[in-house]
């Protein structure tokens, strides 16, 4: 193989790994939602919704938001290391979760936070986990009840939006590990001090953009692009 036909074909080969690449990698997963907390359903103070320290933070009725991002290219933790019973988990960088409750400060979380999917199949509802601090070591769980079939098999592998969108939450009645609805639990410190598990209602959407190429792939793929022009350009001498 001559010289111009080598650096033709590494040229092409560099290009279609780069557009390839890029369509998969780069590719960022969104989703928000928005709803009411309450009725306060368990938690390890509380007897009855009124019991003192059942609702340290007072959240109960207010309104939140929530918003995230995800890497498509993400790949599965082992599922040792996963919350018991999910299917498949993920885990997420600092800073791609962020909320709201009421009228306090929105935070953005400041340390790594896990995905989990539960994908039973046939008629079960598809369930969305989501582990995160949303203030240093106060852990809290949302826990999204989607639709069947919401999430595919692809999602065992990468993540994927869940379809359709948006879905609405409703409010779950009883406490995990019993599922009959959307929830979030909240521990105001440590939950060796207790914890506040309250029902979720409310809508959520998760939307794939197209992909945006990372700067080293542009990189590659204008180096692939310009060896494609210098070979067009001494065949056409």
């Amino acid at each position: 193989m001559s010289n111009r036909r080598l650096v033709f074909f590494i040229s092409l080969v560099v290009v279609m790994l780069c557009v390839a690449g890029a369509a998969q990698a780069g590719t960022i997963l969104s989703f928000d939602g928005s709803g009411t907390l309450g009725p306060i359903i368990g938690g390890t103070n509380c007897t009855t919704p009124t019991s003192p320290g059942c609702d340290p933070l007072g959240i109960n009725g207010q309104t939140v938001t929530f918003n995230g991002t995800i890497s498509a290219s993400l790949t599965p933790n082992p599922i040792i290391d996963c919350p018991a019973g999910v299917s498949v988990c993920y885990t997420i960088p600092a800073g791609d979760l962020g909320g709201q409750i009421g009228d306090a400060k929105p935070f953005t979380t400041s340390t790594p936070s896990t995905l989990s999917l539960t994908i039973p199949g046939g008629s079960a509802n598809d369930i969305m986990e989501v582990d995160f601090e949303a203030q240093f070591d106060s852990p809290v769980t949302a826990i999204l009840e989607l639709a069947p079939n919401s999430f595919n098999s692809g999602a065992l592998i990468n993540p994927e939006p869940f379809t359709p969108s948006p879905q609405t939450l409703t409010a779950a009645s009883l406490p995990p590990p019993t599922i009959d609805g959307s929830s979030v639990s909240y521990c105001e410190i440590s939950c060796t001090l207790g914890s506040t598990i309250l029902g979720l209602g409310g809508t959520a959407s998760f939307t794939a953009p197209s992909g945006v190429p990372e700067p080293a792939t542009m990189v590659l793929l204008g180096f692939g692009l310009a060896g494609l022009a210098l070979y067009r350009r001494r065949k056409r001498a």
